[in-house]
Protein backbone atom coordinates (compact mmCIF):
# COMPACT_ATOMS: atom_id res chain seq x y z
CA UNK A 1 0.00 0.00 0.00
CA UNK A 2 1.36 3.53 -1.10
CA UNK A 3 1.22 5.32 2.13
CA UNK A 4 3.32 8.76 0.92
CA UNK A 5 1.85 11.54 2.60
CA UNK A 6 0.57 10.01 5.42
CA UNK A 7 4.48 8.66 6.02
CA UNK A 8 6.05 12.08 5.42
CA UNK A 9 3.40 13.11 7.92
CA UNK A 10 3.65 10.27 10.59
CA UNK A 11 7.61 10.68 10.20
CA UNK A 12 7.59 14.33 10.84
CA UNK A 13 5.28 13.58 14.53
CA UNK A 14 7.80 11.35 15.57
CA UNK A 15 11.02 13.58 14.86
CA UNK A 16 8.96 16.13 16.73
CA UNK A 17 9.08 13.57 19.92
CA UNK A 18 11.62 15.18 22.33
CA UNK A 19 12.84 11.78 22.49
CA UNK A 20 14.03 11.13 18.80
CA UNK A 21 17.42 10.40 18.56
CA UNK A 22 18.87 13.16 17.88
CA UNK A 23 16.56 15.43 20.20
CA UNK A 24 19.48 15.83 22.42
CA UNK A 25 21.18 17.97 19.61
CA UNK A 26 19.05 19.27 17.73
CA UNK A 27 17.86 21.60 20.93
CA UNK A 28 21.65 23.18 20.63
CA UNK A 29 22.80 22.88 17.37
CA UNK A 30 20.51 25.51 15.27
CA UNK A 31 20.10 28.28 17.60
CA UNK A 32 23.37 29.76 16.43
CA UNK A 33 22.88 28.99 12.88
CA UNK A 34 19.21 29.86 12.37
CA UNK A 35 19.47 33.79 13.66
CA UNK A 36 23.90 34.10 13.22
CA UNK A 37 24.30 34.91 16.96
CA UNK A 38 25.49 33.02 19.91
CA UNK A 39 22.13 32.94 22.48
CA UNK A 40 21.26 32.62 26.22
CA UNK A 41 21.21 29.42 25.73
CA UNK A 42 24.26 28.76 24.10
CA UNK A 43 26.16 30.73 26.99
CA UNK A 44 24.51 28.38 29.59
CA UNK A 45 26.21 25.60 27.57
CA UNK A 46 29.48 27.03 27.59
CA UNK A 47 29.35 27.04 31.13
CA UNK A 48 28.22 23.89 31.78
CA UNK A 49 31.21 22.72 29.37
CA UNK A 50 33.61 25.13 31.41
CA UNK A 51 32.70 23.42 34.28
CA UNK A 52 32.81 19.81 33.39
CA UNK A 53 36.69 20.29 31.99
CA UNK A 54 37.41 22.69 35.07
CA UNK A 55 36.68 19.28 37.14
CA UNK A 56 38.73 16.81 34.62
CA UNK A 57 41.26 18.92 34.71
CA UNK A 58 41.82 19.65 38.39
CA UNK A 59 40.78 16.01 39.48
CA UNK A 60 42.41 14.56 36.64
CA UNK A 61 45.81 16.31 37.54
CA UNK A 62 45.33 15.09 41.35
CA UNK A 63 45.27 19.23 41.89
CA UNK A 64 41.85 19.95 42.99
CA UNK A 65 42.27 23.31 45.13
CA UNK A 66 39.24 24.23 47.98
CA UNK A 67 38.48 27.18 45.86
CA UNK A 68 37.85 24.54 42.85
CA UNK A 69 33.82 23.68 42.26
CA UNK A 70 32.78 20.01 42.95
CA UNK A 71 29.28 20.14 42.68
CA UNK A 72 27.28 22.18 39.96
CA UNK A 73 23.47 23.40 40.40
CA UNK A 74 21.37 23.53 36.97
CA UNK A 75 18.53 25.06 37.25
CA UNK A 76 15.14 26.76 35.14
CA UNK A 77 11.69 26.75 34.27
CA UNK A 78 11.06 22.87 32.14
CA UNK A 79 11.42 22.57 28.56
CA UNK A 80 14.54 24.77 28.84
CA UNK A 81 17.28 22.34 27.72
CA UNK A 82 19.33 21.69 30.95
CA UNK A 83 19.39 18.09 30.68
CA UNK A 84 18.90 17.53 26.79
CA UNK A 85 22.29 20.28 27.00
CA UNK A 86 23.54 18.50 29.80
CA UNK A 87 23.52 15.13 27.94
CA UNK A 88 25.05 16.86 24.94
CA UNK A 89 27.96 17.82 26.96
CA UNK A 90 28.26 14.56 28.21
CA UNK A 91 28.61 13.18 25.26
CA UNK A 92 31.28 15.75 23.76
CA UNK A 93 33.59 15.62 26.65
CA UNK A 94 33.43 11.58 26.22
CA UNK A 95 34.46 11.56 22.83
CA UNK A 96 36.93 13.98 23.27
CA UNK A 97 38.73 11.98 26.29
CA UNK A 98 38.50 8.51 24.82
CA UNK A 99 42.28 7.76 24.44
CA UNK A 100 43.05 9.92 27.58
CA UNK A 101 44.37 8.05 30.60
CA UNK A 102 41.85 9.44 32.81
CA UNK A 103 38.45 9.09 31.35
CA UNK A 104 34.95 11.12 32.46
CA UNK A 105 32.03 8.51 33.00
CA UNK A 106 28.42 9.74 33.62
CA UNK A 107 26.06 8.30 35.97
CA UNK A 108 22.42 9.47 35.27
CA UNK A 109 20.05 9.30 37.37
CA UNK A 110 16.27 10.28 38.27
CA UNK A 111 15.45 11.80 41.24
CA UNK A 112 11.69 10.54 40.91
CA UNK A 113 12.99 6.89 40.12
CA UNK A 114 14.86 7.35 43.57
CA UNK A 115 11.77 8.28 45.33
CA UNK A 116 10.03 5.37 43.81
CA UNK A 117 12.72 2.48 44.95
CA UNK A 118 11.81 -0.16 46.98
CA UNK A 119 14.65 -1.19 49.41
CA UNK A 120 17.56 0.49 50.76
CA UNK A 121 17.75 3.59 48.02
CA UNK A 122 21.19 4.48 48.83
CA UNK A 123 22.32 1.17 48.27
CA UNK A 124 20.46 0.83 44.90
CA UNK A 125 22.08 3.79 43.61
CA UNK A 126 25.43 2.67 44.55
CA UNK A 127 25.16 -0.62 42.74
CA UNK A 128 23.99 1.93 39.69
CA UNK A 129 27.43 4.03 40.25
CA UNK A 130 29.51 0.66 40.43
CA UNK A 131 27.81 -0.59 37.25
CA UNK A 132 29.21 2.73 35.71
CA UNK A 133 32.32 2.26 37.48
CA UNK A 134 32.83 -1.09 35.87
CA UNK A 135 33.09 -2.91 40.02
CA UNK A 136 32.36 -6.52 39.32
CA UNK A 137 30.92 -7.31 43.02
CA UNK A 138 27.64 -8.73 43.34
CA UNK A 139 26.34 -6.42 46.44
CA UNK A 140 28.91 -2.90 46.44
CA UNK A 141 28.65 -0.57 49.19
CA UNK A 142 29.95 2.83 49.20
CA UNK A 143 33.38 1.40 50.11
CA UNK A 144 33.37 0.04 46.86
CA UNK A 145 33.15 3.50 45.36
CA UNK A 146 35.14 5.07 47.62
CA UNK A 147 38.19 2.46 46.93
CA UNK A 148 37.42 3.05 42.55
CA UNK A 149 37.80 6.64 42.82
CA UNK A 150 40.54 7.54 45.55
CA UNK A 151 43.36 9.55 43.95
CA UNK A 152 45.68 8.90 46.72
CA UNK A 153 45.06 5.42 47.02
CA UNK A 154 45.68 4.41 43.20
CA UNK A 155 48.54 4.85 41.35
CA UNK A 156 46.76 5.19 38.51
CA UNK A 157 43.68 6.14 38.39
CA UNK A 158 41.27 5.65 35.44
CA UNK A 159 37.84 7.13 36.04
CA UNK A 160 36.19 10.58 36.74
CA UNK A 161 32.68 10.13 37.72
CA UNK A 162 30.05 12.87 37.31
CA UNK A 163 27.01 11.51 39.30
CA UNK A 164 24.25 13.51 37.15
CA UNK A 165 20.55 13.61 39.11
CA UNK A 166 17.95 15.02 37.02
CA UNK A 167 14.58 16.72 39.54
CA UNK A 168 17.12 16.36 42.08
CA UNK A 169 15.09 18.59 44.12
CA UNK A 170 12.39 15.70 44.65
CA UNK A 171 14.76 13.86 46.95
CA UNK A 172 13.85 16.62 49.40
CA UNK A 173 10.53 15.03 49.78
CA UNK A 174 9.99 14.65 53.85
CA UNK A 175 8.61 11.04 52.44
CA UNK A 176 10.76 8.17 53.66
CA UNK A 177 11.67 6.46 50.55
CA UNK A 178 9.58 3.59 50.57
CA UNK A 179 10.70 0.32 52.25
CA UNK A 180 14.01 2.00 53.53
CA UNK A 181 15.26 3.90 56.42
CA UNK A 182 16.94 6.44 54.03
CA UNK A 183 15.67 9.54 52.70
CA UNK A 184 16.11 10.96 49.57
CA UNK A 185 18.33 13.77 51.23
CA UNK A 186 20.52 11.13 52.91
CA UNK A 187 21.13 9.81 49.50
CA UNK A 188 22.25 13.61 48.36
CA UNK A 189 24.11 14.09 51.32
CA UNK A 190 26.55 10.84 51.25
CA UNK A 191 26.86 11.59 47.04
CA UNK A 192 27.59 15.46 48.18
CA UNK A 193 29.74 14.41 50.82
CA UNK A 194 32.23 12.36 48.70
CA UNK A 195 31.92 15.24 45.92
CA UNK A 196 33.56 17.77 48.53
CA UNK A 197 36.08 15.35 49.02
CA UNK A 198 39.61 16.36 46.87
CA UNK A 199 40.65 12.83 47.50
CA UNK A 200 38.08 11.67 45.35
CA UNK A 201 37.37 11.50 41.24
CA UNK A 202 33.54 12.33 41.75
CA UNK A 203 31.57 15.40 41.18
CA UNK A 204 28.08 15.89 41.83
CA UNK A 205 25.43 17.95 39.23
CA UNK A 206 21.93 18.43 39.92
CA UNK A 207 19.24 19.37 37.59
CA UNK A 208 15.87 20.86 38.54
CA UNK A 209 12.90 23.71 38.25
CA UNK A 210 13.26 25.01 41.58
CA UNK A 211 14.64 28.14 40.75
CA UNK A 212 15.56 30.96 43.52
CA UNK A 213 12.72 29.05 46.12
CA UNK A 214 13.40 26.95 49.52
CA UNK A 215 14.05 23.49 47.69
CA UNK A 216 16.76 25.58 46.00
CA UNK A 217 18.61 27.34 48.67
CA UNK A 218 18.28 23.62 50.26
CA UNK A 219 20.09 22.01 47.87
CA UNK A 220 22.82 24.44 47.92
CA UNK A 221 23.28 24.80 51.31
CA UNK A 222 23.30 21.04 51.43
CA UNK A 223 25.69 20.25 48.64
CA UNK A 224 27.92 23.69 49.62
CA UNK A 225 27.51 24.39 45.72
CA UNK A 226 29.36 27.78 44.62
CA UNK A 227 28.44 27.11 40.76
CA UNK A 228 24.98 27.74 39.72
CA UNK A 229 24.02 27.87 35.88
CA UNK A 230 20.88 29.09 35.81
CA UNK A 231 18.81 28.74 32.28
CA UNK A 232 16.60 31.11 30.43
CA UNK A 233 13.33 30.30 28.72
CA UNK A 234 13.37 30.10 24.90
CA UNK A 235 12.73 32.98 22.81
CA UNK A 236 10.50 33.02 19.75
CA UNK A 237 13.14 33.12 17.23
CA UNK A 238 14.89 29.84 19.15
CA UNK A 239 12.02 27.86 19.13
CA UNK A 240 11.76 28.33 15.15
CA UNK A 241 14.47 26.80 14.56
CA UNK A 242 13.75 24.00 16.93
CA UNK A 243 11.40 22.79 14.56
CA UNK A 244 12.81 23.81 11.21
CA UNK A 245 15.68 21.71 12.37
CA UNK A 246 14.07 18.60 13.05
CA UNK A 247 11.67 18.73 10.06
CA UNK A 248 12.13 21.58 7.33
CA UNK A 249 10.29 24.24 5.93
CA UNK A 250 8.10 22.22 3.47
CA UNK A 251 5.60 20.28 6.05
CA UNK A 252 4.43 23.12 8.05
CA UNK A 253 3.68 26.20 6.91
CA UNK A 254 6.80 28.68 8.03
CA UNK A 255 3.38 31.37 9.06
CA UNK A 256 2.30 28.47 11.07
CA UNK A 257 5.24 27.32 12.80
CA UNK A 258 5.87 31.11 13.73
CA UNK A 259 2.75 31.32 15.09
CA UNK A 260 3.15 28.34 17.63
CA UNK A 261 6.59 29.81 18.72
CA UNK A 262 4.78 33.40 19.42
CA UNK A 263 2.44 31.44 21.54
CA UNK A 264 4.60 29.46 23.64
CA UNK A 265 7.30 31.92 23.86
CA UNK A 266 4.58 34.77 25.41
CA UNK A 267 3.77 32.25 28.19
CA UNK A 268 6.17 29.77 29.31
CA UNK A 269 9.00 29.14 26.38
CA UNK A 270 9.30 25.62 27.00
CA UNK A 271 10.03 23.90 23.86
CA UNK A 272 8.43 20.89 24.48
CA UNK A 273 5.32 22.80 24.46
CA UNK A 274 5.91 23.88 20.46
CA UNK A 275 6.79 20.58 19.57
CA UNK A 276 3.55 19.25 21.27
CA UNK A 277 1.50 21.88 19.58
CA UNK A 278 3.12 21.33 16.24
CA UNK A 279 2.53 17.66 16.39
CA UNK A 280 -0.85 18.16 17.23
CA UNK A 281 -1.28 20.45 14.26
CA UNK A 282 0.15 17.71 12.10
CA UNK A 283 -2.20 15.51 13.50
CA UNK A 284 -4.94 17.52 12.76
CA UNK A 285 -4.00 17.28 8.84
CA UNK A 286 -3.81 13.95 9.13
CA UNK A 287 -7.55 13.26 10.00
CA UNK A 288 -8.61 15.75 7.64
CA UNK A 289 -7.24 13.44 5.06
CA UNK A 290 -8.77 10.97 2.76
CA UNK A 291 -7.25 7.57 1.70
CA UNK A 292 -6.44 8.63 -1.81
CA UNK A 293 -4.81 11.99 -0.25
CA UNK A 294 -2.44 10.24 1.75
CA UNK A 295 -1.17 7.61 -0.28
CA UNK A 296 -0.48 10.73 -2.71
CA UNK A 297 2.90 11.62 -3.88
CA UNK A 298 2.14 15.00 -5.09
CA UNK A 299 0.34 17.15 -3.19
CA UNK A 300 1.02 20.98 -2.76
CA UNK A 301 3.73 21.77 0.25
CA UNK A 302 3.01 22.73 2.85
CA UNK A 303 0.54 20.03 4.03
CA UNK A 304 0.02 21.68 7.39
CA UNK A 305 -1.53 25.43 7.45
CA UNK A 306 -2.37 27.88 9.46
CA UNK A 307 -5.67 26.72 9.76
CA UNK A 308 -4.36 23.23 11.78
CA UNK A 309 -2.63 25.47 13.67
CA UNK A 310 -4.77 27.08 15.49
CA UNK A 311 -7.29 24.19 15.81
CA UNK A 312 -4.10 22.89 18.06
CA UNK A 313 -4.16 25.67 19.76
CA UNK A 314 -7.68 25.81 20.00
CA UNK A 315 -7.38 22.57 22.22
CA UNK A 316 -4.90 23.79 24.12
CA UNK A 317 -7.46 26.20 25.20
CA UNK A 318 -9.74 23.27 26.43
CA UNK A 319 -6.82 22.07 28.48
CA UNK A 320 -6.04 25.09 30.44
CA UNK A 321 -10.04 25.28 30.58
CA UNK A 322 -10.15 21.62 32.67
CA UNK A 323 -6.57 22.19 34.81
CA UNK A 324 -8.49 25.79 35.99
CA UNK A 325 -11.43 23.41 36.94
CA UNK A 326 -9.03 21.15 39.02
CA UNK A 327 -7.49 24.24 41.41
CA UNK A 328 -7.42 24.71 44.81
CA UNK A 329 -9.27 27.23 45.51
CA UNK A 330 -5.87 29.93 46.40
CA UNK A 331 -4.47 28.89 43.09
CA UNK A 332 -7.78 30.53 41.39
CA UNK A 333 -7.65 33.23 43.55
CA UNK A 334 -4.05 33.94 42.74
CA UNK A 335 -4.61 33.35 38.69
CA UNK A 336 -7.43 35.54 38.88
CA UNK A 337 -5.66 38.18 40.24
CA UNK A 338 -2.26 37.80 38.35
CA UNK A 339 -4.29 37.79 35.19
CA UNK A 340 -6.24 40.92 36.04
CA UNK A 341 -2.88 43.10 37.46
CA UNK A 342 -1.09 41.82 34.10
CA UNK A 343 -4.22 42.89 32.25
CA UNK A 344 -3.58 46.83 33.44
CA UNK A 345 -0.16 47.81 32.09
CA UNK A 346 3.37 46.15 31.56
CA UNK A 347 4.58 47.55 34.79
CA UNK A 348 2.56 45.20 36.40
CA UNK A 349 4.30 42.41 35.57
CA UNK A 350 7.41 42.54 37.47
CA UNK A 351 6.39 43.06 40.95
CA UNK A 352 7.84 40.83 44.53
CA UNK A 353 5.66 37.67 45.95
CA UNK A 354 5.28 39.82 48.89
CA UNK A 355 2.80 42.42 46.86
CA UNK A 356 0.78 40.16 44.55
CA UNK A 357 0.13 38.27 47.92
CA UNK A 358 -1.30 41.30 49.44
CA UNK A 359 -3.84 41.81 46.62
CA UNK A 360 -5.09 38.44 46.67
CA UNK A 361 -5.74 39.41 50.06
CA UNK A 362 -7.60 42.15 49.72
CA UNK A 363 -8.59 41.60 46.80
CA UNK A 364 -10.78 38.48 48.28
CA UNK A 365 -11.27 40.61 51.30
CA UNK A 366 -9.59 38.18 53.61
CA UNK A 367 -11.55 35.41 52.95
CA UNK A 368 -8.96 32.69 51.50
CA UNK A 369 -5.74 34.92 52.03
CA UNK A 370 -4.53 36.49 55.66
CA UNK A 371 -1.79 38.26 56.29
CA UNK A 372 -0.45 35.21 58.02
CA UNK A 373 -0.39 33.30 54.83
CA UNK A 374 2.98 31.51 54.85
CA UNK A 375 4.76 32.62 52.23
CA UNK A 376 6.61 29.11 51.70
CA UNK A 377 3.22 28.55 51.18
CA UNK A 378 2.26 31.36 48.24
CA UNK A 379 5.26 30.82 46.85
CA UNK A 380 4.41 26.79 46.37
CA UNK A 381 0.42 28.28 44.54
CA UNK A 382 2.64 29.82 42.07
CA UNK A 383 4.63 27.07 41.36
CA UNK A 384 1.87 25.39 40.74
CA UNK A 385 0.31 27.86 38.32
CA UNK A 386 3.89 27.95 36.72
CA UNK A 387 4.17 24.47 36.29
CA UNK A 388 0.67 23.92 34.73
CA UNK A 389 1.17 26.58 31.93
CA UNK A 390 -0.94 29.11 33.22
CA UNK A 391 1.41 31.17 34.72
CA UNK A 392 5.27 32.18 33.99
CA UNK A 393 7.25 32.55 36.85
CA UNK A 394 10.76 34.68 36.40
CA UNK A 395 12.80 37.79 37.19
CA UNK A 396 13.15 40.71 34.45
CA UNK A 397 16.15 41.77 32.42
CA UNK A 398 17.53 39.29 29.25
CA UNK A 399 18.51 36.45 31.66
CA UNK A 400 15.67 36.28 33.59
CA UNK A 401 16.50 32.84 35.48
CA UNK A 402 19.91 34.09 36.37
CA UNK A 403 18.16 37.56 37.97
CA UNK A 404 15.81 34.99 40.44
CA UNK A 405 18.94 33.01 41.08
CA UNK A 406 21.04 36.27 42.33
CA UNK A 407 18.32 36.44 45.19
CA UNK A 408 17.95 32.57 46.10
CA UNK A 409 18.85 33.66 49.64
CA UNK A 410 16.63 36.78 49.97
CA UNK A 411 13.22 36.31 52.05
CA UNK A 412 11.13 35.17 50.12
CA UNK A 413 8.57 38.11 50.31
CA UNK A 414 11.22 40.54 48.38
CA UNK A 415 11.93 37.87 45.81
CA UNK A 416 11.10 39.75 42.56
CA UNK A 417 9.24 38.01 39.95
CA UNK A 418 8.00 38.71 36.43
CA UNK A 419 3.94 37.65 35.92
CA UNK A 420 3.67 36.67 32.48
CA UNK A 421 0.48 34.98 31.09
CA UNK A 422 -1.04 33.80 27.34
CA UNK A 423 -3.96 36.75 28.03
CA UNK A 424 -5.90 35.67 25.58
CA UNK A 425 -6.13 31.83 26.04
CA UNK A 426 -6.15 32.25 29.89
CA UNK A 427 -8.34 34.74 29.64
CA UNK A 428 -11.17 32.68 27.57
CA UNK A 429 -10.53 29.76 30.12
CA UNK A 430 -11.52 32.50 33.10
CA UNK A 431 -13.97 33.56 31.70
CA UNK A 432 -15.62 30.17 31.38
CA UNK A 433 -14.64 28.65 34.64
CA UNK A 434 -14.49 31.64 37.22
CA UNK A 435 -16.29 35.19 35.69
CA UNK A 436 -19.63 33.52 36.29
CA UNK A 437 -19.23 33.52 39.54
CA UNK A 438 -19.88 36.68 41.94
CA UNK A 439 -17.00 36.25 43.96
CA UNK A 440 -14.13 36.23 40.93
CA UNK A 441 -16.16 39.09 38.98
CA UNK A 442 -15.49 41.57 42.16
CA UNK A 443 -11.88 40.23 42.53
CA UNK A 444 -11.16 41.65 38.91
CA UNK A 445 -13.09 44.80 39.78
CA UNK A 446 -11.05 45.57 42.49
CA UNK A 447 -7.86 45.20 41.20
CA UNK A 448 -8.75 46.64 37.70
CA UNK A 449 -9.65 49.71 40.27
CA UNK A 450 -6.81 49.69 41.63
CA UNK A 451 -4.31 53.20 40.47
CA UNK A 452 -0.69 52.22 39.51
CA UNK A 453 0.95 55.10 41.74
CA UNK A 454 -0.67 52.93 44.39
CA UNK A 455 0.17 50.04 43.72
CA UNK A 456 1.61 47.39 47.12
CA UNK A 457 5.58 47.96 46.78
Amino acid sequence: VNRGQEKKLESAIQALQISHNFGELAVLSNVREGSGRVSLFEKKVDEVKEFLHAVKDSRGSHGLSPSDPASLYICGAPGTGKTSSMKWCAKQIEEQTKSKDIRPTFCFINGAHIQSMTGNALKLVTKDIAEHLHISLKNPDISHVKNKLDLEGNASPTHLLFVVIDEIDLLLSNKKVQGAGNSGEKVLSVLFELASDKRYALSMIGISNSVGNRNARRLINLGNITKTIAYSTYRKEDLINIIEQRIGRTIVDPKAIEFAAAKVSSSSGDARKVLDLTASAISKRLEKMNSEQKSSKTLPCPLVKLPHMMQAVKATNKRFTDVIHGLPQMAKVTLCVAVSLAQIGPEWKSMTLGTLKRYCTEASSKNLMDDDLNMETFSSIIQQLTDSGLLLMGGGGNDAATEISQTSHSDLYHTRIQLGVQLQDVESAIEKTLLDQEFYRGMTAYVQRVNPRNRFN
